[in-house]
C-alpha cells in the first residue's frame, strides 16, 4: 500500500499513540477515535514476505510510480537511514513483545531513496502458484500467457513477473482470500484452480478460457523512503511521523484488505472519542454509487467525517511516537509543512494561511464552536493535509498523548 504525500497522487501520512489512558475522554464527542493497544487485524505469517534490498530493488522497485533507480539507494549507514531504521527497530520489538500474534511478522526495514518528491510506500511482492486458473465461459477461447491475481477489491488483474511460491502454501493464500469481503472465492480443484462468479472479470479477461498461473501478493518487509520527505518537513524528527504511519500500514495489513472495510461515515463532534461509530447507511449508499458531488454536499451539511484505512494509519502512528517517547505534536506539524509545500491546493480544502488561522486558534470559529475542516477529495483515502492536522490534534487530546 503506498502512502503519496500531494493532492490525490501524493499525500502521505502520521501516526498513533499505545496504552495511554482515556482519562482525557470527554463526553460531548462522537467523533470517531481508534481504541488504543488493538493494532493486530490479520496474523497469519504468510501475509508478510521477508524481502532484502537486493530483492526488492530487483523484484518491487520497477513496478513503482517514482522516479527513484536502484542506484539511488543510499546504505545503510547513511544518518537518515539509520535514524528511520533505528526507530522501525524500537517500534517491531515493542510490538512483537505487546502482542505474540505479531511474532512471525518479519523485521521492517528502511529502503531510503534519492528522489525529490516526498513519498513513502509499503509495496507488496507478487507471488504466484504454477497452477491453471479457469475463468468464466468457453474452454475454445485462447489461454493467457501470464498470471493472473485477484486483486484485494476483488476485480482480476494480470502479472507478468511471480516467484514461484511453496505449494503448501496453496490452501492458507486460498482460505485468506475466500475471507475477505469482496465476494471473489477460489476453489482448488485437481488439475485447475477456479474462480466463482463473484470474481469482477473485466472485458479484457473474457478474452481468455484460462490463465497459466494465480498470481497473488505479499507485504514486503522493506519499507520505501525518500530524501524527498526530508527536504520538505525541514526537521529529520518529523519523518519519524511518517515512518510511524507507514508501520501502521504495515502491521494492520492493509496493502492486501478491502478498502470497503474500513470506510466509516461519522458525524463531526465538539471532541473525538475512542472509538468508531456505525457507519451511515445512506451516505455508504452514496460512496458505493460514487456519488462523489451529492455525497460532499451532503457531508458538509451534517458536518460528516469520512474514516478510512489512512486515517486509521494516522491516528496508529500517533500511539507508536507515543510508546517511542516522542513527542505526538510532531504528527500535526507534518502535515502543516506539507501544506505549506503544497503549490496548488483543490478548491474543496484549506489553503495553508486559512488552515495555519484555524490550528492557531484551536479549530474554533470566532463564536467559540468547534470548526468543520473540509477532508477533500473523497475518492480518495488520503484525506485533507489540513483535516489531518486537525485530526491529529483532536486524537491527542481525546488519548492525553504528550
Amino acid at each position: 500500500m503506498r502512502s503519496e504525500l500531494f493532492g490525490r497522487s501524493a499525500i502521505l501520512a502520521l501516526l498513533i499513540a499505545l496504552g495511554a489512558s482515556f482519562s482525557c475522554v470527554r463526553n460531548k464527542s462522537s467523533t470517531p477515535a481508534h481504541k488504543t493497544g488493538q493494532v493486530p487485524l490479520r496474523t497469519e505469517p504468510f501475509l508478510w514476505q521477508k524481502q532484502t534490498l537486493e530483492e526488492f530493488k530487483v523484484e518491487v522497485l520497477p513496478r513503482m510510480f517514482v522516479s527513484a533507480k536502484a542506484s539511488d539507494l543510499l546504505p545503510e549507514t547513511h544518518p537518515r537511514s539509520a535514524l528511520i531504521q533505528n526507530a522501525m527497530n524500537r517500534i517491531h520489538s515493542f510490538i512483537i513483545k505487546k502482542y505474540p500474534s505479531l511474532s512471525q511478522v518479519p523485521q521492517p526495514q528502511s529502503a531510503l531513496f534519492t528522489d525529490p518528491l516526498p513519498n513513502a510506500f509499503v509495496e507488496t511482492v507478487r507471488s504466484c502458484f504454477d497452477k491453471p486458473v479457469l475463468l468464466p465461459g468457453s474452454s475454445e477461447k485462447p489461454v493467457f500467457e501470464h498470471a493472473i491475481r485477484i486483486t484485494k477489491n476483488g476485480a482480476l488483474a494480470d502479472t507478468e513477473d511471480c516467484r514461484l511460491a511453496d505449494t503448501n502454501l496453496m490452501s492458507s493464500i486460498l482460505k485468506f482470500t475466500n475471507s475477505l469481503s469482496h465476494g471473489c472465492k477460489i476453489e482448488s480443484r485437481e488439475q485447475a484452480l477456479v474462480l466463482s462468479e463473484g470474481c469482477k472479470i473485466n472485458r479484457y479477461f473474457n478474452q481468455y478460457s484460462k490463465a497459466k498461473r494465480l498470481s497473488f501478493e505479499r507485504i514486503s518487509s522493506v519499507i520505501y523512503f525518500s530524501t524527498g520527505l526530508f527536504d520538505v518537513l525541514g526537521d529529520d524528527n518529523l519523518v519519524l511521523f511518517i515512518v510511524m504511519h507507514e508501520l501502521a500500514h504495515y502491521y494492520r495489513a492493509h496493502p492486501l484488505l478491502p478498502a470497503a472495510d474500513f470506510i466509516s461515515y461519522y458525524s463531526i463532534g465538539e471532541k473525538n472519542s475512542p472509538s468508531c461509530p456505525i457507519p451511515d447507511p445512506e451516505l455508504t449508499r452514496l460512496a458505493q454509487q460514487e456519488n462523489w458531488a451529492e455525497l460532499n454536499k451532503s457531508m458538509k451539511e451534517k458536518r460528516l467525517g469520512y474514516y478510512t484505512y489512512e486515517q486509521e494509519a494516522d491516528e496508529l502512528a500517533l500511539e507508536f511516537l507515543s510508546e517511542l517517547g516522542i513527542p505526538t505534536d510532531i504528527g500535526s506539524e507534518a502535515m502543516m509543512r506539507m501544506l505549506k509545500a503544497t503549490k496548488r491546493v483543490d478548491a474543496s480544502e484549506l489553503d495553508y494561511e486559512s488552515c495555519a488561522a484555524l490550528k492557531k486558534q484551536k479549530w474554533q470559529t470566532p463564536e467559540q464552536k468547534s470548526a468543520y475542516v473540509p477532508i477533500g477529495n473523497l475518492a480518495d483515502p488520503h484525506h485533507s493535509l489540513c483535516f489531518r492536522a486537525y485530526n491529529i490534534d483532536r486524537e491527542r487530546e481525546t488519548h492525553c498523548f504528550k
